[in-house]
């Protein structure tokens, strides 16, 4: 059975709810601002920064520059790009709050 996570449904599809806990729960354990926060949940729904830019009302722009310093934050850690994000924060998520991440097991897709 292959285990695939949600992914490329709009940021606006989410409830608030779970992107602001999975963005605390992130804060709690890495070095990111509220957007960074989010937007590394963007990169671990494996969101391209146009969906991201216009879930939070920001510019594509704007988008990329956090995700560079994510990127720059993460690759000190070991993680590096977009791959290197969504592991490093479904570790997180995973370590300290399995039943908050959303899976699709559907072995179809």
């Amino acid at each position: 059975m292959r285990t695939r996570f949600l992914s490329r449904s709009p940021l606006t599809s989410y409830p608030d709810s779970f992107l602001s806990e999975h963005a605390a729960l992130l804060r709690k354990h890495l070095p990111l601002s509220p957007t960074q926060a989010i937007v590394a949940v963007g990169i671990w729904l494996s969101l391209p920064e146009k969906q991201i830019a216009a879930g939070l009302g920001k510019s594509s722009a704007t988008i990329h520059q956090h995700t560079r310093a994510i990127y720059a934050q993460f690759g000190q850690l070991g993680f590096a790009g977009r791959v290197g994000v969504a592991v490093a924060v479904e570790r997180v998520l995973g370590q300290f709050s399995p039943e908050m991440i959303v899976v699709d097991t559907d072995p179809k897709r």
